[in-house]
């Protein structure tokens, strides 16, 4: 797992567990808990929050690979009309310094000799967003 990838799951895991330590008690409920206790909770609720969101990533970079796969590789993997090949960091280095926004928006539009949505116009652009993703993160 990449250094950007595992920032982003601790940050998220911070963030589940000050939300979850933020939480005021509901008037309904019984007897205060603990301090231990609203501890070991934060922390339940912290992990299952960060469980769901190391899901999500894995379920997108899955995504990503199988798009990638079924209608990126053509180009990407082999550098065709130009295309910058995935793993080549200084081919990527220009396209990355716009921006991953950017990028998205282009393999949804298309430029040059890459047609919108690389030629696959059923493809959502949830998936375009998680191709040009793994893409990216090979490429870094």
């Amino acid at each position: 797992m990449n250094k950007r990838l595992k920032t982003v799951l601790l940050l998220s895991a911070f963030t589940w567990a000050m939300l979850a330590c933020s939480k005021q008690e509901e008037v309904d409920k019984p007897a205060p808990q603990s301090g231990m206790e609203q501890a070991h909770k934060a922390m339940r609720e912290a992990h299952e929050g960060m469980k769901q969101v190391h899901e999500g990533a894995m379920a997108a970079m899955q995504m990503g690979k199988a798009v990638y796969e079924k209608t990126c590789a053509a180009c990407h993997a082999t550098g065709v009309a130009g295309a910058p090949k995935v793993g080549d960091k200084a081919a990527w280095a220009e396209h990355l310094a716009e921006g991953t926004e950017h990028l998205v928006q282009v393999a949804i539009k298309g430029e040059g000799a890459m047609p919108p949505k690389g030629g696959n116009p059923a493809l959502s652009e949830e998936e375009v967003r998680a191709a040009v993703n793994y893409m990216i993160e090979l490429s870094r």
